[in-house]
């Protein structure tokens, strides 16, 4: 059995993207440029999903086979947030 670890991340919208655009999602207007990364098991939004950004803040989440770093210029977001704010896997 595989352990999976959900990860949320928030802050400036062009960090959170260029943060996701690495871990294989795409913005709605564009194709796939690469395919997730093994160990990646979903991310939220999905690609091709537009992020959700509220007071311009952009939230994500990454469901992963072992805990990722958080990424230069993106704070964690506490899990029950990122659970009302993206939902979950």
């Amino acid at each position: 059995m595989t352990t999976w670890t959900m990860l949320a991340w928030h802050g400036p919208p062009a960090t959170v993207e260029a943060a996701l655009r690495a871990l294989g999602w795409h913005p709605p207007e564009e194709a796939p440029a690469i395919a997730p990364p093994p160990g990646i098991g979903g991310l939220l939004p999905a690609p091709g999903m537009p992020l959700p950004v509220l007071d311009g803040v952009a939230h994500a989440a990454v469901v992963a086979r072992e805990a990722l770093p958080t990424p230069p210029g993106l704070e964690p977001t506490d899990s029950a947030e990122a659970a009302a704010l993206l939902g979950s896997f």
